[in-house]
């Protein structure tokens, strides 16, 4: 790299005058000119060759053009111009018609004569205006009193006057209405298509800008930092691309892209670095039924064969769908979601399918290591009485109704026979634990339906942000390990009473 900084050249003069006396060791005057590197803050200024006004210059015409290109575009659709088609030709049309009113059919040039005068009534009829029929002769080299034709009865002129009259009226109108129409979509659409520059512009999403200077350099910004601060302080910012988040470093992209007005930057989050874009189709089943949320481990309807079945079928029939339209198959990404019990056992393949019960959803953070045996209300209220003290409550009957029912009984009591805040009502349908809650009676309330839709939401979220199905499962056998330790204590526990 060359440098053309004196400074550099007067350091390297003084440090070679070790004694100061103005005697300079030549060779030790070579070895830094030559073999050192220069101090970067020395040759800051010559490690771009900047023209500031140059490349505002560049950038501010491809800024023009890119946004011409997109008003022209939007301008131009098929609707408008059909529109723009419609008003042009019953303009032409009309002006044709009092063209053939006028003219002399005897005369060669009567047909000339008849495009002429409509060509050039395009633009007057816009402002309700028309030439001079004479005016136009004459402009096309003929005689008006040849050309035009002349009528000596006087009812024949003033019909043909008035029809001449219509037509002007009629290519006014299509013209005035339709092609101002038109201009002012036009503005609209500039409007509007610069607004939306701006604000991709202002995310990150709208691509750099190609011109410009000659030299680029690309900086990954991370969540913050400090150095492209002043790179965007100094020339520098002429020359770099970051890439960064403009939520955490909103002042940096505003003052990298000159106020939001060229595109000079990347918005990428720091997760997303390195992340292909990617498609993901994502095949859930409920295997849940309607009473199992504190029954597990026996068969049901849909299991993970049945499962297993719909998800090769349908992905087939998908993915070969998507195949002939042109998608490439290896960007889709395949997410195959079982929501069931954990208990149950069979042979999936090589594919991971997640798997969970909703008790273990629902006994989380709410039962402590000990189990409990289930009661009904009588008896509940006796063991109440002979402890003397309220007893934390779980509230499920088998069907939604006799729930709500059982929460609306427990609402009369006194708060020493049933505490609402060690009560938790568990619904298996969201209108049942809508219903509790409107009681405003204290209850800790659970919908199993909520508690699902949750879940299979979080496992959709955790698939975009690049999570590995095996990872999601880890997480989930993770977090309900405790909860899954609880419930194989409880069904040893239910086993053991029942050999018994």
């Amino acid at each position: 790299m060359e440098v053309h900084a004196e400074e550099y050249v007067d350091l390297c003069i003084s440090r070679a005058d070790a004694n100061s006396d103005g005697k300079i060791d030549l060779d030790e005057f070579v070895h830094l000119l030559v073999l050192h590197l220069p101090d970067a803050r020395i040759a800051a200024d010559a490690e771009f060759v900047t023209n500031p006004q140059e490349c505002l210059r560049r950038w501010s015409q491809e800024r023009a053009q890119r946004l011409a290109k997109r008003v022209l575009k939007a301008t131009l659709d098929r609707m408008g111009m059909q529109r723009l088609a419609i008003c042009t030709s019953v303009t032409l049309g009309a002006g044709m018609v009092e063209a053939m009113l006028l003219v002399n059919w005897s005369h060669p040039a009567a047909f000339l004569f008849l495009l002429r005068y409509a060509t050039e009534q395009l633009l007057p009829s816009v402002v309700w205006l028309t030439q001079d029929p004479a005016l136009v002769a004459n402009a096309m080299g003929y005689s008006a009193t040849e050309i035009l034709l002349q009528i000596d009865d006087p009812v024949e002129k003033a019909s043909r006057l008035l029809a001449a009259g219509q037509c002007h009226a009629v290519r006014s109108v299509a013209a005035g209405f339709g092609l101002l129409g038109q201009l002012f979509r036009f503005a609209q659409i500039t409007t509007t298509t610069r607004k939306q520059f701006d604000e991709r512009v202002e995310k990150g999403e709208e691509p750099p800008l190609s011109s410009g200077p000659e030299e680029r350099v690309i900086r990954l910004c991370g969540d913050f930092s400090f150095a492209t601060y002043t790179t965007a302080s100094r020339k520098g910012k002429y020359h770099v691309l970051p890439v960064l988040d403009p939520s955490s470093m909103r002042m940096l992209a505003e003052k990298i892209t000159f106020g939001f007005r060229y595109p000079l930057f990347l918005g990428v989050k720091t997760k997303l670095w390195g992340q292909p874009e990617q498609k993901i189709f994502c095949l859930e089943v409920d295997g849940t039924e309607r009473t199992e949320i504190l029954l597990f481990g026996r068969a049901r309807k849909i299991g993970i064969a049945q499962a297993s079945n719909a998800f090769r079928a349908i992905s087939a029939v998908v993915i070969q769908s998507l195949s002939k339209q042109g998608v490439d198959i290896s960007s889709i990404r395949l997410l195959r979601v079982y929501l069931g019990d954990s208990h149950e056992l069979a042979v999936t393949g090589p594919r991971t399918y997640f798997r969970r019960p909703v008790s273990n959803l629902l006994l989380r953070d709410q039962l402590s290591g000990d189990t409990a045996h289930v009661v009904d209300q009588v008896s509940a209220v006796k063991v109440q009485k002979s402890m003397g003290q309220p007893l934390p409550r779980l509230i499920h009957y088998p069907s939604t109704a006799e729930t709500v029912n059982a929460a609306y009984a427990l609402a009369r009591l006194d708060k020493n026979s049933c505490d609402p805040k060690q009560t938790l009502i568990l619904c298996e349908r969201d209108w049942g634990a809508q219903q509790v809650r409107e009681l405003n009676a204290g209850f800790q309330v659970l919908s199993a339906a909520e508690i699902i839709d949750d879940l299979l939401r979080e496992v959709r979220q955790w698939a975009r942000h690049g999570f590995s199905g095996r990872e999601i499962q880890s997480e989930l056998d993770r977090r309900d390990a405790v909860t899954l330790k609880l419930l194989r204590s409880a069904m040893h526990a239910s086993a053991s009473s029942v050999q018994k």
